[in-house]
């Protein structure tokens, strides 16, 4: 014969996949959350690297600007000393 579930039964297996849902709901949310700290970590990282990066692009910009300069003054100083060489 058949055993059929009582509604008590199932009340009862409702209320199991409720609260395994709810513990889902829960693991899900604690999921969420530590990735998205972990993201916040990494974005940090990121910001701080870009940073140094422009940092490091000033500097590298002025070091051209004088390098640049000191060339061109090289450049006069030897043509004003090769001018009564020609």
């Amino acid at each position: 014969m058949k055993k059929t579930s009582s509604p008590i039964e199932s009340d009862d297996e409702l209320r199991r996949k409720i609260s395994d849902s709810v513990w889902d709901l829960q693991h899900i949310v604690k999921q969420i959350s530590r990735e998205k700290n972990k993201i916040a970590a990494d974005m940090a990282l990121i910001i701080h690297a870009s940073k140094r990066l422009a940092i490091q692009a000033e500097i590298l910009e002025h070091e051209n600007r004088e390098l640049h300069t000191a060339l061109i003054e090289k450049k006069r100083r030897w043509k004003k000393e090769n001018e009564s060489f020609w």
